[in-house]
Parts: C-alpha cells; structure tokens; sequence
C-alpha cells in the first residue's frame, strides 16, 4: 500500500493535463486505467509499414512507437492543461527477425511453431509526446523506453499449437 499511496500525487498531478492513448488496444488500456489515469483514446492512423529487414527490432520498436504517438499528438493537440500523449508498439524478435503478427490462422500456427521449444525476446517501446519544441512548432518533444523480455517457449505439440490458434487468442 505505502508504494501505491508514493504515486498518488504523481497520477492526480497527471490528471490535471489531457492524455490521450495513441491505441485501441484492449490491453493498453487497461494498464493506464489501473494507475488510475484519466485518458481518452484516440488510435494512430499510422501505416505501421517500416522496413523491418533494413532495422534491428530495437529501432524498430521505437521508431514505430514514436511515429504513431506523434501522429496522434499532432493531429489532436490541445494547448489546454498541455497535452501528452502516449503510445506502445510491441513486436517479437526470433533469431535476428521482427515476427509479424499472425495475418491468418496458418501464418499463427507457422509462427508458434518456429518460436516452440526456443528462445525469442519480446520487445515494447513505450513513448511519451509531452510537447512541441518552442523553436518549431511541427517537432514533438517526447520521452522513450524500450524493454526487452527474453521468453524461454516450452515444445508445443502440434495438438497444443491448434488448440491454441483456435481460442483466438494469437489474433
């Protein structure tokens, strides 16, 4: 309790200024509202289409966060109570190369197949877009963070691997 009660002055102080989740993620969402934010959601138009052979999927990660929280901060700023926006973009990395998400049910049966019985790192970039620069009005001024989890995947019969892709869930 005495480590949630330390926050408390932070969120009401958070409060006090608009932000506005840069997703419509399920998840995302839920995470900000357990911290007891006040927020709206306003989801990236951003294509989400970098090159992800020409980057590493640290870069990538970023830059794919930073694109879609800037998208939404410009297209949505309010100079009332200063504006912050915040986005994410998670992705998996396995054996040097970012693993898209499943574009169908073969394509997730293909992908827990390669990551069964292995080790791939999940990556999140989380991205804070606090302002504009004073000097130039068109540049965001924001604050990053990448996080890498190294997942150790148990060997998945292909039973297991169908049961799986047929909750959905992987989708």
């Amino acid at each position: 309790m005495a480590q949630t009660a330390s926050v408390l002055p932070a969120i009401a102080h958070l409060n006090k200024r608009r932000i506005v989740l840069a997703s419509g993620s399920p998840r995302r969402k839920e995470i900000l509202g357990n911290l007891g934010l006040n927020f709206e959601v306003i989801a990236s138009t951003f294509p989400e289409n970098l090159d992800k052979l020409s980057m590493n999927a640290d870069t990538y990660v970023l830059e794919t966060a930073i694109a879609k929280g800037c998208e939404v901060h410009q297209r949505t700023q309010s100079a009332v109570n200063g504006q912050m926006t915040i986005s994410a973009d998670t992705v998996i990395a396995h054996k040097s190369r970012i693993l898209e998400k499943p574009r169908n049910r073969e394509h997730a049966v293909e992908i827990l197949r390669a990551l069964s019985g292995g080790v791939h790192q999940v990556l999140t970039a989380v991205v804070v877009v606090y302002g504009l620069d004073p000097a130039d009005q068109r540049t965001p001024l924001y604050a990053t963070s990448v996080q890498t989890t190294e997942v150790e995947f148990a060997e998945l019969s292909e039973e297991m691997i169908e049961a799986y892709v047929a909750t959905g869930e992987p989708m």
